[in-house]
């Protein structure tokens, strides 16, 4: 259906500016951002529609290749960070 949905729980952060999927193992730091989230307050979810089946497919067969990077205003090249879990 040609979508990615997705929840972000995070804590002890001051407010979430933007949020990111980048692909890249644990540890390592990823290139260009893939995919612009919603920046979550406490948590946020949502399905980002109109993507690509082959992208889709991409994080689906490889999810732990790829992570969410969460910024804010004193860290805005990232306050957190969580790699992806099914």
């Amino acid at each position: 259906k040609n979508k990615i949905c997705y929840g972000v729980t995070v804590s002890g952060l001051q407010t979430a500016t933007k949020a990111h999927l980048h692909m890249g193992n644990a540890g390592v730091e990823g290139g260009m951002v893939k995919l612009n989230l919603l920046p979550p307050r406490n948590s946020a979810r949502e399905c980002v529609r109109g993507l690509g089946e082959r992208f889709i497919k991409k994080i689906a067969h490889n999810s732990s290749s790829y992570y969410v990077d969460v910024n804010n205003n004193e860290y805005p090249g990232g306050a957190l960070r969580g790699q992806l879990t099914r």
